[in-house]
This record gives C-alpha cells, sequence and structure tokens, in this order.
C-alpha cells in the first residue's frame, strides 16, 4: 500500500522544523551569553572589588609606616612624637576594620585561600603592632627617666657650692646624662615587627594585586573567547538555516509538482485516447479526490468507447 503525505503536513512540518531550528540557536546564543555573563562580568566584577580593598590597604600599610617613621625621628620632640602616635594608632585601626572587612567579604570579591593569607596579614598586622605599642611605652618610659635625671642634675648642680656638696656633685657627674632612644636604636626594636609586616602584609597585597590583575586580563580573553563563541554559533546556525530553507524550498513544491505532472501527463493521454492508464496522486492526500473523479472519467469514457464499438 503506497504512503500517503499531505501539501499541508508537509509545509507544517517545514515551518515547525524552521521555528525549532531558531528556538534552538535562540538557546544556545542565550547560554553561552548567560555563561559569558557569569564567568566573565561576574569575576571582573568581583577582581575590581577586590583590587579596590587591596589597593586601599596598601596605602594604609605605606602611611603606617611613614607614621612609624615619623615617630622614631621626633622621639625627643613631644608634641610632635605625640601627633605621629596618634596618625599612627588611626591609621592601625583603619588596616584592622579593613581587613576584618575583607575577612567578612560580604561582597564575595575573594575566594577561601584569598581569604587564608588575609588572616595572615591580620596576624602580621596584630603582631607589628604589639612591637610597636611596646616601643611607645617604652619611649614614654624612658621620656619620664629622662626628665627626672636632667631635674636631678639641675638640682644637684644649683644645690652644690664652692666647698659644699663636693661628694654629691661628683657623684651625680660620674655618671652620663640619660638620653631619649635614637632614631636608630628605635628601628633596631621595631626591625621584628616591621619586617613580618612587610614580608607577609606588604608583599602579599602586593602579590594579590597582580594576581587579580591578571586575572582580570584572563576574563577580557575569555570574554573575547565566549564572543567568539557566540560568532560563530550565529553563523554556523544561519548556514544551517539556509540549508534547512533551501531543502524546504525543494522537497516542498516537489510533494505537490510530481503528482501534477503525473496528472498532467495522464490527463493528456487520456485526451489522445489512451484510457489503459490509471490516475494516481502520488500518496498526496489533496490529489485523491482528483484523481477519483479523473478516474471516474476514465471508466466513463472507456465504458462509452466500447459500447461504440459494439454498435
Amino acid at each position: 500500500m503506497q504512503a500517503t503525505t499531505s501539501i499541508k503536513s508537509g509545509i507544517t512540518k517545514g515551518v515547525m522544523l524552521i521555528v525549532l531550528f531558531f528556538l534552538v540557536q535562540a538557546a544556545l546564543v542565550g547560554y553561552i551569553i548567560y555563561e559569558a555573563r557569569s564567568t566573565v562580568v561576574e569575576n571582573t566584577r568581583s577582581n575590581t572589588v577586590a583590587s579596590s580593598q587591596l589597593e586601599r590597604l596598601a596605602v594604609l600599610a605605606q602611611q603606617i609606616r611613614r607614621y612609624e617613621k615619623e615617630y622614631f625621628i621626633y622621639t625627643a620632640i613631644p608634641q610632635k612624637r605625640a601627633g605621629y602616635e596618634r596618625e599612627w594608632r588611626d591609621a592601625f585601626s583603619k588596616i584592622e576594620t579593613m581587613l576584618e572587612s575583607m575577612k567578612t567579604d560580604r561582597d564575595g570579591a575573594f575566594d577561601a585561600r584569598d581569604i587564608e593569607q588575609i588572616t595572615a596579614w591580620g596576624n602580621a598586622a596584630s603582631f607589628y603592632a604589639s612591637e610597636m605599642l611596646n616601643i611607645i611605652v617604652t619611649v614614654n618610659e624612658r621620656t619620664v627617666a629622662v626628665t627626672s635625671d636632667r631635674e636631678t642634675r639641675a638640682y644637684g648642680a644649683l644645690a652644690s657650692r664652692p666647698g659644699e656638696g663636693q661628694h654629691a656633685s661628683a657623684a651625680v657627674s660620674a655618671t652620663a646624662p640619660l638620653a631619649a632612644y635614637t632614631a636608630i636604636e628605635l628601628n633596631e626594636m621595631i626591625k621584628p615587627g616591621k619586617e613580618r609586616f612587610s614580608d607577609e602584609l606588604v608583599k602579599g597585597v602586593e602579590a594579590m594585586v597582580a594576581l587579580k590583575s591578571d586575572g582580570t586580563l584572563a576574563l577580557a580573553r575569555e570574554a573575547e573567547l565566549k564572543f567568539t563563541q557566540v560568532l560563530v554559533g550565529m553563523v554556523s546556525s544561519a548556514v544551517a538555516g539556509i540549508a534547512i530553507a533551501l531543502l524546504l524550498s525543494q522537497r516542498l513544491p516537489m510533494t505537490a509538482i510530481r503528482p501534477i505532472e503525473s496528472l498532467s501527463q495522464a490527463a493528456h493521454d487520456m485526451s489522445l485516447g489512451d484510457l489503459s492508464k490509471e490516475f494516481d496522486a502520488g500518496g498526496v492526500v489533496e490529489f485523491e479526490k482528483l484523481v477519483q473523479a479523473l478516474n471516474r472519467m476514465r471508466v466513463g469514457h472507456q465504458a462509452l468507447v466500447d459500447l461504440l464499438q459494439k454498435r
């Protein structure tokens, strides 16, 4: 039994195929764009946030070291020393706040390994701060001792008179005057703290900034790759769409053309007196009734011819 087909069904299937193709194309492009957004845009955002925080931390680290040096230089000048001590304490408070914020990471800018490094930076900063605070206490104690020593010497000088208090004056002048710590001495005292602060925090921040910058550049290359994939996908789908359209443009008309040609040839033969050939719809549903009518006409003509031949 000959399989039947339908022009309407063929057109519907062709249209559905084209629609399905464009849906698949849209889904593919949408997926690639979504992947690009999730892996590129989001990571770029987090790297930008991380770099901004790291740069602020680097600035604060430079500031606190500068205030430390200025404090050491002006140790012998109480007003300036007190001013730089306040600046140093304020800078360290900001560093603590910044490190705590980075560890909390509400913006999702750091991964687990970054958080471990930030925690290590916090420990280094705390050690440096404890060393510096011990120095501040020591400097304050030395300042009190120097002031007391000067007062004692001044009192001894005033109390001594020619022929009086010779032994007391000699005892005071025999010992060297007590002096404030020099910047060199203080630098030696802070050395363990500042070296750990520099090696772990300062250099660590520099390394992470470079890593985040490289990551951002890599994301730019990845974005370029993703959009290239989108372009290739769109071009490929366009080529496939054209191929499907050409295939349908050939296949769908042939569904109607072949039966029409067959019926036209059979009708032509019948008009010339050849009534032996039956009309065939070629399996096309839309031509079935036409074929039946033509076959009835052929049979009628054949009966008429047979009747005339008998007479």
